[in-house]
């Protein structure tokens, strides 16, 4: 079965790569462009309007290098599948589901043109037009998604890619654990997790968010900025499925892209939060004496903090700074991030301190092993299970805290969409009760988001810690 799987993945990341011989933009008035043509010589024949030369060469340099960045990456799974299916090896597999994820992440990382949009580079769209001397001359004065066969199969063969690799990988692990009586912590909390449903939903939830918010933009053939006064406030229908907002932009492709960038925020604050409250946390807990004191009054400290005032204070002083869009989004990360990890360096340090006390350290301390052993060896995979439900449940906090900061104005700024600023955009009585369509989907986005998150949490806490289970 699971060589059926691997054979299967294998294909598909021939037709990925592959893809790039089929249109990536089409253009009205020219040929397709394919992906190799993006890779090679777009950057040649594109002239962008209110842009110095060197500045259109930096863009479309970047988005080459971004095509050609995932090209390679999918040129190094392919290859890890070809040994992973001729030689049976687990490791080629987990490095293949890796490498498929950066090429991912390479494919829809973002373009910033301060004249006009933030687009994908799969999201341009260029017109043609023909200049006095007969040269043809490519203007983006349309930005919308690509429609390029080649741009949109791209993401949905690495995607069953992926699904099939982990595929092969989970079905691998169940026989080999099926198939013998070990049992180990961590595949018992796996089956544990795994019986409880709510969990499951969750965790499907949450992938299915990703994958729509990450990847769906590339199949949307509307711009993420552009305005149309004419479609104002336009309901829900067969061009526009959840309508339009009060500048005429595409609802539903505002709330994929602003579910990147909650999402982004809730990971990436929560990566913040592990990498120093786990580690101020695991210092005070293990060294302990005056090293812990001082390490908890500062804690204390952070703790008396009272975060809205805070977050209003450095709101207004980067509203009086003039901190663009862009660089607001990476500071609302920090600020979020900096004021929640007391709560985790205190779990850490509370866990560790118990650690400390059991019969194995002790043993450990009497055989005089180095401290970098015995952190790294007994007190870190004891301690991960902790972090791991403290993260989860954090992911859903760190999103309602970026969520409310930009429904008061606080957070991420428009024009750029997350779903707190667009709840935010309705400000008009009679838009809040005769067209919900603005307000509700990205209202209902945060709510399953968390709920999902939660739900994961959950199920995360009952399998690694049985007694927490209420």
């Amino acid at each position: 079965m699971t060589r059926f799987y691997k054979v299967l993945a294998l294909l598909l990341l021939m037709f990925s790569v592959s893809c790039y011989s089929m249109p990536f933009l089409r253009f009205k008035d020219y040929a397709a462009l394919t992906g190799i043509d993006l890779i090679t010589n777009l950057n040649r024949r594109i002239e962008l309007e209110n842009l110095a030369r060197t500045a259109q060469i930096h863009v479309f340099r970047s988005t080459s290098t971004y095509l050609l960045l995932t090209l390679i990456f999918l040129l190094i799974a392919l290859g890890l599948m070809i040994c992973s299916t001729l030689k049976d090896c687990k490791k080629s597999l987990d490095a293949a589901i890796l490498t498929i994820a950066a090429a991912l992440v390479s494919y829809g990382l973002q373009l910033t043109n301060t004249e006009t949009s933030v687009a994908d580079f799969f999201g341009k769209i260029l017109l043609s037009t023909k200049t006095g001397n007969g040269e043809i001359a490519y203007k983006p004065s349309e930005i919308i998604a690509a429609t390029g066969i080649g741009a949109r199969l791209l993401v949905v063969l690495c995607l069953l890619s992926m699904a099939l690799i982990a595929g092969a990988r989970i079905i691998a692990a169940y026989e080999k654990y099926s198939d013998s009586n070990i049992k180990t912590p961590w595949s018992m909390a796996m089956r544990q997790f795994v019986r409880n449903r709510l969990a499951i939903i969750g965790a499907a939830i949450i992938i299915l968010l990703i994958i729509l918010c990450f990847f769906g933009p590339v199949f949307s053939n509307y711009s993420l900025l552009k305005t149309n006064i004419l479609t104002a406030k336009e309901g829900p229908g067969m061009e526009h499925l959840l309508g339009t907002d009060g500048s005429g932009r595409d609802i539903l492709t505002r709330l994929m892209y602003g579910g990147r960038i909650s999402l982004t925020v809730g990971f990436v604050v929560v990566v913040l939060e592990i990498l120093i409250g786990a580690a101020i946390g695991g210092v005070a807990g293990y060294y302990g004496g005056r090293l812990d004191n001082m390490l908890m009054r500062v804690v204390d400290i952070f703790l008396s903090l009272p975060f809205l005032p805070v977050v209003i204070i450095l709101g207004a002083v980067m509203s009086d700074l003039d901190v663009s869009p862009q660089r607001r989004i990476y500071f609302v990360m920090l600020i979020i991030g900096v004021l929640g990890w007391p709560m985790m360096a205190r779990l850490v340090r509370g866990q560790i301190l118990s650690l400390r006390e059991q019969e194995y350290m002790l043993a450990a301390e009497a055989l005089g092993i180095k401290d970098r052993h015995k952190i790294m060896r007994h007190l870190i995979p004891n301690v991960i299970p902790t972090i791991i439900v403290a993260a989860t449940l954090a992911v859903g906090d760190a999103i309602l805290s970026e969520s409310a900061l930009s429904f008061l104005g606080l957070g991420v700024a428009m024009p750029f969409p997350s779903w707190g600023n667009m709840v935010q955009a309705v400000r008009d009585t009679n838009d809040f009760m005769l067209r919900s369509w603005i307000w509700i989907p990205p209202g209902i986005s945060i709510f399953i988001t968390v709920l999902a998150v939660n739900f994961v949490g959950d199920g995360l806490r009952d399998a690694f810690d049985p007694k927490m289970k209420r």
